[in-house]
């Protein structure tokens, strides 16, 4: 199943032609709705569930090609070096989820 992968093309819009093809007959809206409110939930609670994000420990995925984001806000070790392929704090990675997926 291919999506548009535009630009031009939003999230939303993305979501409704995947989720048509698989789901007919479906309220796409309160699907949306309710992803986007687990999101919200969950950033606005980042900083209780990450109390600790140790750069070398967290960063071992990167190793095995897994693509890493390593949130700033509780960082134990240098960010600088820990080979991240991104590295901001809580808010900029709540901007680069909503841009990119």
């Amino acid at each position: 199943m291919q999506t548009g992968t535009s630009p031009s093309s939003s999230n939303l819009v993305k979501f409704r032609r995947e989720f048509e093809a698989l789901y007919r007959g479906v309220d796409q809206q309160a699907v949306w709705d309710r992803i986007m409110e687990f999101y919200a939930t969950t950033f606005d609670n980042v900083h209780d569930v990450m109390r600790r994000n140790d750069c070398t420990e967290d960063m071992s995925a990167h190793l095995v090609g897994i693509e890493t984001y390593l949130v700033t806000d509780y960082v134990i070790g240098d960010a600088a070096s820990s080979g991240a392929d991104h590295v901001s704090d809580s808010l900029g990675f709540e901007s680069w989820v909503l841009a990119n997926y």
